[in-house]
């Protein structure tokens, strides 16, 4: 049985779900407050998982927004 709880951050961008998802293996903790050159040094590899899971196209839309099917591909 599955419940429709989606673990994403449904008022940030696509884009921006993944880069907070690539600071903690980095060892980086999640920090929201961190510069915008700190996020932006993530972005490359954020398009690049994006672009392989098909999600490349939503980069910029709320993640709030997508369907349930692509929440999970986000997730």
């Amino acid at each position: 049985r599955s419940f429709q709880i989606s673990a994403i951050f449904p008022h940030l961008s696509v884009l921006d779900n993944v880069r907070v998802a690539l600071q903690r293996p980095g060892g980086l903790s999640v920090q929201f407050w961190r510069s915008l050159a700190a996020l932006d040094r993530l972005t490359p590899r954020a398009e690049e998982l994006l672009r392989s899971v098909g999600l490349d196209d939503a980069r910029n839309r709320l993640a709030g927004d997508l369907s349930y099917g692509r929440k999970r591909v986000l997730e």
